[in-house]
């Protein structure tokens, strides 16, 4: 496998076939294959390209004697960074919770690749034992590991963390209104602020944390919040399942952002709440997208069904 090469940009598609040819053969074979693709991967002498295919078809063959020599590349500090990274990735698709150790200790790493790699592969292996070592990172200084935090918390069913979910959601909230205005603050900062409050938002919803609704119902109603956190609050809430959230849902059907109302009239929906209809029926007039009326629509004849 390590010996495919291009020789010229007319054979980049004939080499690239070949190599899905091997790669979905070695698959097949399965544990036979693992000895060969563990020996390669183990040897720095490769390159760190077939190193890390190698490794990613450990993750598809998902076999656990492959865990330990995986193991033993991402806890090494001087190995190639690309190769410890994707030893991460391939331990989460295998799976087996003996990793668990393994990736607990990589997850304050100095490479921010390496340590979001391990933070997601740790949810994975959907072992509630990881709960805590993802809180710890719930403030890290990258948000984008932050971000893995939340969302393998949420694949685990980390009912605990909900707690520790809301005062992160609480917290990024006041941090947001308190610098949305502040021209100083870096725009991808402001992103990356945007995109831990949705994922937060979402989990929360997913844990059915009834003691987010009124936060969730103060964010959808606000505004000023940008627009896809207050959608992600809509669709929170009609997993939540809480009958308070459908008051402010009603009064955000009428919303002037035409997208906001889609995600209200669907959690109407989800929630069943078959005295939305008059409602949906008289802002359809309004709506001008043709794919916000139909998704409008739709939700309408899921209450009609309901009557």
């Amino acid at each position: 496998m390590e010996d495919i090469c291009v020789t010229s940009q007319d054979n980049l598609e004939i080499a690239s076939f070949e190599a899905s040819k091997i790669c979905s053969v070695l698959v097949g074979m399965g544990s036979e294959a693992v000895p060969m693709l563990v020996e390669i991967v183990k040897d720095k002498g490769k390159d760190w390209v077939t190193r890390c295919l190698s490794l990613q078809l450990l993750g598809r063959i998902k076999d656990g004697s492959a865990v330990e020599p995986i193991i033993s590349i991402l806890e090494n500090s001087s190995e190639n960074a690309q190769a410890r990274m994707f030893s991460a990735i391939s331990l989460g698709m295998i799976g087996d919770k003996r990793a668990l150790s393994g990736l607990r200790n990589v997850v304050r790493d100095n490479d921010k690749n390496v340590k979001r790699a391990s933070i997601s592969a740790i949810g994975h292996l959907k072992d509630d034992r990881a709960v805590q070592c993802l809180l710890d990172v719930l403030y890290d200084s990258d948000q984008l590991a932050q971000v893995r935090a939340i969302k393998s918390l949420g694949e685990i069913g980390a009912k605990s963390a909900s707690g520790a979910l809301l005062r992160k959601l609480l917290y990024e909230e006041d941090a947001f209104l308190t610098t949305k205005d502040d021209k100083s603050q870096p725009t991808i900062h402001k992103i990356y602020s945007k995109i831990v409050r949705m994922n937060t938002i979402a989990v929360l919803g997913e844990l059915k944390t009834r003691e987010a609704v009124p936060i969730l119902m103060e964010i959808l109603e606000n505004k000023e919040e940008e627009a896809n956190v207050r959608k992600a609050s809509a669709t929170a809430l009609s997993n939540i399942g809480d009958r308070r959230a459908i008051e402010p849902l009603i009064k955000i059907l009428y919303d002037e952002n035409e997208g906001i109302r889609v995600y209200s009239a669907e959690a109407l929906a989800e929630l069943g709440y078959v005295k939305a209809i008059p409602h949906m029926e008289s802002i359809l007039a309004e709506i001008k997208d043709k794919h916000i009326r139909n998704r409008i629509t739709k939700a309408l004849n899921i209450l009609k069904t309901q009557k």
